[in-house]
């Protein structure tokens, strides 16, 4: 990735971080969770459930995102290796 690229992406990311931040205030009706301080993850099979529900792609749009980012072939393939690698 070439740091023009890099550059981009890090610039994606920050503008992707404000919109979802103004999101969250607004109260999108497509978020169903309200955010609790103090929030706890004890029951982790439980989140791992929610985390992982494929329905999330329907609200997170990860294919349009990826597309947005205008990557190479590669690079894309590297990014899908890291999210499964992750997981």
């Amino acid at each position: 990735m070439t740091c023009t690229t890099t550059s981009g992406v890090v610039g994606l990311l920050l503008f992707l971080a404000s919109a979802s931040a103004a999101i969250c205030q607004t109260g999108s009706p497509q978020m169903k969770h309200e955010h609790e301080p103090g929030h706890s993850f004890g029951n982790a099979e439980t989140w791992a459930k929610e985390f992982d529900n494929p329905a999330r792609d329907v609200w997170q749009k990860p294919d349009e995102i990826l597309d947005a980012l205008q990557l190479a072939p590669t690079e894309r393939n590297e990014v899908a290796t890291r999210q499964s690698s992750a997981a």
